[in-house]
């Protein structure tokens, strides 16, 4: 029973944050997933990725580039959930309130 248990831990200390069916805020999402080109505040530009603080796309723009890619940037309607991908979108409301401070 103990090694069950064990298993079942290691197993869930495992999971990643583009899972699906895991509920992460829009921010871990965006820091495990995204942060690697666009950089933790929005603005590394890694690899031809774009300053999210200065973005001006509409909430729809930003869900069909997020879930089909663009350029280099891979899609990622297969890694995340049209909410999660949604928490994203908003989170990025909130880095683009850091240019306004």
């Amino acid at each position: 029973m103990k090694t069950i248990i064990i298993s079942i831990a290691i197993g869930l200390s495992a999971i990643s944050f583009n899972k699906k069916n895991q509920e992460f805020t829009g921010k871990e999402i965006f820091e495990k997933n995204c942060a690697k080109c666009h950089g933790k505040d929005g603005t590394k530009r890694l690899l031809g990725a774009k300053n999210l603080q200065k973005s001006v796309l509409t909430t729809t723009e930003n869900y069909e580039i997020i879930a089909n890619g663009k350029g280099k940037m891979p899609s990622w309607k297969e890694k995340l959930s049209t909410e999660q991908i949604n928490q994203v979108i908003e989170y990025l409301d909130v880095l683009k309130q850091k240019t306004k401070e």
